[in-house]
């Protein structure tokens, strides 16, 4: 009864408290059976189960901390930088467009994913030219391009 409740306040609180108190309760609540009606052995079963339940979620986050010093790239919630050379990865990067026209400013707006994105000339192309394009990197919503030497068949990679 006592653990039911404990459970319905956590749900209500969302502290991970009530929750391991919900669980000391329970195993008390399971031992009770076997116990000579003597509530020091539920309340210290409680207790043990309630402890170690705590000590063994402080190890893991002890343990992940010092993964994470050890590997501080493998987080996995880094963001790539704009060329795509960060941890994460890009998954636009290497996708084939088309661009029809260029401004002045070797600056474009192009059809990508069902919709008109910006995108912009990689700084180490030399010429904007309208055609085929690789996307090298983001900035922001602005895609950058670079022209592809060749291009065969229709392959219509972002259309």
């Amino acid at each position: 009864m006592a653990a039911g409740l404990a459970i319905c306040l956590e749900m209500l609180s969302g502290t991970f408290v009530l929750l391991v108190i919900a669980l000391g309760c329970a195993v008390g609540g399971l031992v009770a059976p076997f116990s000579t009606d003597d509530v020091a052995f539920q309340a210290l079963m409680a207790a043990l189960t309630s402890g170690s339940v705590v000590g063994l979620w402080q190890l893991r986050r002890l343990y992940q901390a010092r993964q994470r010093e050890r590997n501080p790239h493998r987080h996995r919630f880094q963001p790539a930088d704009a060329h795509g050379d960060g941890p994460a990865q890009n998954l636009d990067l290497g996708q084939i467009i088309q661009v029809d026209q260029w401004d002045d400013g070797a600056q474009a707006r192009v059809h990508y994913r069902g919709s008109t994105w910006a995108a912009r000339l990689d700084p180490n192309e030399v010429a904007a030219e309208t055609g085929w394009h690789v996307i090298s990197g983001m900035e922001g919503n602005t895609l950058i391009l670079r022209r592809l030497p060749s291009r065969e068949s229709g392959q219509d990679g972002g259309y």
